[in-house]
């Protein structure tokens, strides 16, 4: 039912298309209740082994940097920045600004 109502908003916003009958969209990091899942442009859920992930060109270079600052003490909006900093740097496809909103859910 969720990929159901996932696919007619993505299908709404122009994310979703259809070519030979085959239906693909993006791919996108989903976080849901402490847990990181990546869904795929086929709508397959993954959840990496690790507690980060990262997608889209520049990904090698963004998990190589949570890697890298994983027992840092920085904080995670600051660990996803330079994540971001270190994939613009390094991946010809990866340019800010970049926005980073953090959001707090309670049911």
């Amino acid at each position: 039912a969720w990929i159901d109502s996932l696919r007619k908003a993505l299908e709404a916003g122009g994310f979703a298309k259809k070519t030979n009958g085959e239906e693909t969209a993006g791919t996108f990091l989903l976080g849901y209740r402490g847990r990181l899942f990546q869904v795929g442009s086929d709508y397959q859920i993954a959840e990496d082994s690790t507690p980060y992930n990262a997608v889209g060109c520049g990904y090698a270079y963004a998990k190589g940097a949570m890697f890298a600052t994983q027992h840092s003490d920085l904080p995670e909006v600051a660990r996803v920045r330079l994540a971001l900093e270190c994939a613009e740097s390094h991946s010809a496809g990866v340019r800010g600004p970049f926005v980073i909103e953090s959001i707090t859910w309670t049911a």
